[in-house]
């Protein structure tokens, strides 16, 4: 009998020692032929169980970390891409504008300066968007942006965000309508909040062609309010709308004057509202608009500080 102990406990501590270096497929093995040699006794058995749940839960957790890191590995590519080739291209474009405009200035006519001038204009917007995108992103992925939950005046927020779009808007002959009644309140952290709808709204007006609507509502669903961006733009091909929020997808389509995008907008929405402790979702029709919905809570709730 005690020879048996003697080999069990042997056996157990070799096991122990194959967990500890990490080779947890032979540690998978041993706990595997530990079990079937017909043990004796509850202790004996019960070890062997635990051994089985040690193993299994690790190799859970391995699996995981390696997603995970796989993931990292995966995001930083996309980000290099984005720093290489979204920054780079736009201003190779107003560089080459204006070598132009420098070179040729008293041979063009007025109307040739003003498509130049206006073409360094627009890329250059676009460029400031996409840095405060992926800035905005590096907080928080970070952990940099923090939350400082309070309780907000949503109606009062839209139409500030509304005076923010405002040029952009009329260029393109869109309007915005506020469906959001006044007094409508939701506790939440106000700088995430502006995130969110500057970029539901930004995308709204970019993928909805001259003369078209834009609507915001508020409308409470339980203990948490739900705020719906709609247009009457282009939509998205069914297929797509899976990626939108996926950073390994980096979705990007063009905007009905040509606009460009990061990709990054959509995913750091769904990063933020995530972290407020509520959700994201869009219904959308190729060729008749899209509608962006994201709910976040009435009333005080315990979040992260930062993330």
């Amino acid at each position: 009998m005690s020879g048996e102990i003697s080999s069990f406990l042997i056996q157990v501590n070799t096991i122990l020692e194959v967990i500890s270096q990490g080779n947890l497929e032979e540690a998978g093995s041993l706990v595997k032929n530990l079990s079937s040699q017909g043990l004796d006794g509850n202790d004996a058995v019960s070890t062997v169980h635990r051994l089985q749940n040690l193993v299994t839960h690790l190799q859970k957790q391995t699996k995981k970390n390696k997603e995970h890191v796989q993931e990292l590995c995966m995001s930083r590519d996309k980000f290099f891409s984005i720093i290489s080739h979204d920054l780079r291209s736009p201003f190779n474009a107003i560089l080459g504008f204006s070598d132009i405009l420098t070179d040729e200035w008293d041979e063009l006519s007025d109307v040739e300066k003003k498509t130049f001038l206006q073409n360094i204009k627009m890329t250059s917007r676009n460029t400031f968007d996409l840095l405060e995108r992926i800035l905005e992103w590096s907080r928080v992925q970070n952990g940099k942006m923090k939350l400082s939950p309070v309780k907000l005046d949503i109606f009062r927020l839209v139409q500030d965000i509304f005076l923010m779009f405002a040029e952009k808007a009329e260029l393109k002959r869109i309007r915005m309508i506020s469906e959001v009644i006044p007094g409508t309140t939701a506790w939440s952290d106000t700088d995430a909040i502006v995130l969110i709808l500057r970029n539901l709204i930004s995308n709204a007006i970019k993928f909805t062609g001259k003369g078209g609507l834009v609507t915001v509502s508020a409308i409470p669903t339980g203990q948490m309010l739900m705020i719906t961006v709609a247009d009457t733009g282009i939509g998205i091909v069914a297929g797509n709308i899976e990626k939108l929020f996926r950073f390994e997808h980096q979705f990007r389509q063009e905007g009905t004057e040509k606009e460009k995008g990061s990709g990054l907008g959509l995913v750091l929405c769904n990063d933020v509202v995530t972290k407020l402790g509520g959700r994201i979702w869009v219904e959308s029709i190729e060729g008749a608009g899209s509608r962006f919905s994201f709910s976040i809570p009435f009333f005080p709730v315990v979040l992260d500080s930062k993330f």
